[in-house]
């Protein structure tokens, strides 16, 4: 929402998959003129619904075990995992996204599920937004249970999976894109007639 302000974005489309997907999901719950539309998935929804990784760090008792090594490396190693391909490039980005303490300094997000995932779902129902939920359905990371769980909750919501494991956008990057650009098309009319009738307001 600060972002939105502080780059003077009126109705930005927003593409948010993984962790953005609670975030953004949050946002539109307290604000529903903020985005014209969502594109998520591949987010945690249920802390329980977690796997892999992902959830031995939501569920440690402490980040102690974590500290000790340089984010970066750590954030590597899991993406020559779970990733299908990942280009030098794609892996020097994480790499320096997560160097030193970064790693342990974020896990403070998936780390608070348990708490502030509950309350989210309870909201989901009023989210007006148009969502489009993408997501791979071999995510062995975030279970396909999570994407369901907005299928299932979002009044305004298309799901499409793709074949694919936890990074949809990276490993199925054409069939992502097309959804993406189709889903922005497809409302876009829409947009222009609120802005129209947004318009006409002030004028008068």
């Amino acid at each position: 929402m600060k972002a939105t302000k502080e780059f003077s974005l009126d109705r930005p489309h927003l593409i948010a998959p993984d962790i953005g997907t609670s975030a953004s999901l949050c946002a539109a719950a307290a604000n529903e003129s903020l985005f014209s539309i969502l594109i998520v998935g591949g987010g945690a929804m249920d802390a329980a619904a977690t796997a892999g990784p992902l959830k031995a760090m939501i569920e440690a008792p402490d980040t102690s075990a974590f500290s000790g090594a340089d984010g970066g490396d750590t954030v590597v190693s899991m993406l020559r995992t779970f990733m299908k391909a990942p280009t030098d490039e794609q892996l020097e980005d994480y790499r320096i996204s997560y160097l030193g303490g970064r790693l342990v300094e974020s896990m403070a997000y998936f780390r608070s599920f348990p708490r502030t995932l509950p309350p989210l779902l309870d909201r989901l129902s009023s989210i007006q937004t148009p969502t489009l939920v993408i997501y791979g359905s071999q995510d062995p990371v975030v279970p396909p249970a999570n994407a369901e769980i907005l299928g299932r909750s979002l009044p305004h919501v298309k799901v499409i999976p793709l074949e694919c494991g936890h990074f949809a956008w990276a490993d199925k990057a054409d069939e992502y894109s097309s959804a993406a650009l189709a889903w922005i098309n497809d409302h876009a009319e829409n947009d222009l007639a609120i802005s129209y009738s947004s318009a006409m307001r002030n004028t008068k």
